[in-house]
């Protein structure tokens, strides 16, 4: 079951936009703001070498979970983790370019157990060439 926040006519609306760009004006820039300057008090506050480990830790944090985010992006995993495809939620298959198609989850699951043997890793192109 998924569970849906915002409804798809408010999705689609040419007002949605300007709801999140609200939304960011008067709730995260705000708090953002809020929360850089209490951090600033705090270290402030604390000795020498402590205020050195504090504004590494703030630097490198944002850093590790990024370069964290992109190993697991472009690593070396199964077909099916990579395509996403949840048993439950299955509505139809169709492939592209052999005019398979099926609505019967059995056979996706069929496809899908065969493709699990395979394991894929995530390409860059860069001027419309693998790199």
């Amino acid at each position: 079951m998924k569970v849906q926040f915002i409804p798809d006519s408010l999705e689609t609306s040419v007002f949605m936009p300007f709801v999140i760009i609200l939304l960011y004006i008067l709730g995260v820039i705000p708090f953002t703001a809020y929360i850089s300057e209490e951090l600033v008090k705090f270290i402030a506050n604390q000795k020498k070498a402590t205020r050195i480990v504090l504004i590494n830790a703030i630097i490198l944090t944002p850093i590790l979970v990024a370069s964290l985010m992109y190993y697991n992006e472009y690593k070396e995993k199964g077909l099916v983790e990579a395509m996403d495809y949840e048993s439950d939620e299955f509505e139809g298959l169709m492939v592209m370019g052999l005019d398979i198609r099926t609505t019967q989850k059995e056979h996706a699951d069929e496809i899908m157990e065969f493709l699990s043997r395979y394991n894929v890793k995530r390409c860059e192109t860069v001027n419309g060439t693998l790199s």
